[in-house]
Parts: C-alpha cells; structure tokens; sequence
C-alpha cells in the first residue's frame, strides 16, 4: 500500500500495527512528536517500511541484549576476580605480612642510614675543627642494607610462589 492511497489515519497500517497514534503527540516533557507518516512522500510503501522498521527494532533489540549480556559477563568476571584476590591474601597471608615486615624493615634502615650519615658528617667536621683527623665509618651500614634488601626480594619471591601455588588449587579454580 502506497502513502498517497491513504486518505485517513484510520486506514494507516502504522496505526493498526501500532507504530503510529494517529496524530501529534509529546514527550513526558512537552517536547512535540510528530508521526512518522509526516516525512513519507507520496510514493512511499507502507508495507517496505513497516518490515524495515520491525527490522530496526530487532536489531536494536539485538545490539542491547548483546550490551547487556557483556555488561553482566564483566560484571561477574570483576565479582570473580574481586573473590579470587580476597581468596590469595587469604592464602598467602604469612607471606604478605613477611614482605611487608622486610619492607619496613627496609625503609626504617634507609631513614637510620640517612641519620648516621648526617650526624658523621656533622661529627667529621667538629672533628677536623678540633684537629682530630680520625673521620666515623658507616661502610659496615652498607653490608646490613643489602642483606635486608635480600631478604625483602626473597619474601617477595616466596609470595609469588605461594600465589602461583594457590591459583593451581581447586579451590581458587572452583570460584565463580
């Protein structure tokens, strides 16, 4: 059927597959819809263009459902891996708390050094002033340094393996 056969809306195959109302109409906020017949030509074929339309809202339908079941998918694999850390902190707490003593550790020898470092420079100096040339010696600092920086990379690398030990157990492979 061709637009230009239609003489009242009631005749419209768009209002009798409800795509149309049949007249202006708006939107909740005042906004004016108009019908779709307002940009037909003459010529058009209703029948074409109420498959095109079906065709249309199938694919939008389509595209959201895809949207929607990806949304969920990465949904669950952030719930899935939200559980999945909870479970190795779990797992490997001894070793976290290991690391996380070396690295301390660490970091309070570094301020001690930088301390002991300051204050011989500052003893160096009233030394020299005094005539005493016998400077303080903070290379035997050096050796205890490394041996806490050793052994923070050994904790570390015990907690990588207890983590990679944990993602092998059924456990861990069973969450969801």
């Amino acid at each position: 059927m061709k637009y230009s056969e239609i003489d009242d809306c009631e005749q419209c195959p768009l209002k009798k597959e409800e795509i149309c109302t049949g007249y202006w109409t708006s939107s909740p906020s005042g906004t004016p819809i108009e019908p779709p017949c307002c940009d037909f030509d003459d010529d058009t074929d209703l029948d074409q263009w109420i498959e095109s339309y079906y065709n249309k809202q199938a694919k939008q339908m389509s595209y959201s459902y895809r949207k929607l079941k990806k949304e969920k998918k990465k949904k669950q694999e952030k719930i899935q891996a939200e559980k999945r850390r909870e479970y190795l902190e779990q797992y490997c707490a001894s070793e976290i708390m290991k690391v996380e003593k070396a690295r301390e550790e660490l970091i309070l020898y570094k301020k001690r050094i930088a301390f002991t470092q300051s204050m011989s420079l500052k003893g160096n100096m009233i030394n020299e002033m005094l005539g005493c040339f016998e400077g303080v010696n903070i290379n035997n600092m050096e050796e205890e340094l490394k041996r806490l920086e050793n052994a923070l990379n050994k904790a570390y690398k015990k907690l990588k393996e207890k983590q990679e030990k944990g993602k092998r157990t059924r456990k861990y492979k069973s969450i969801m």
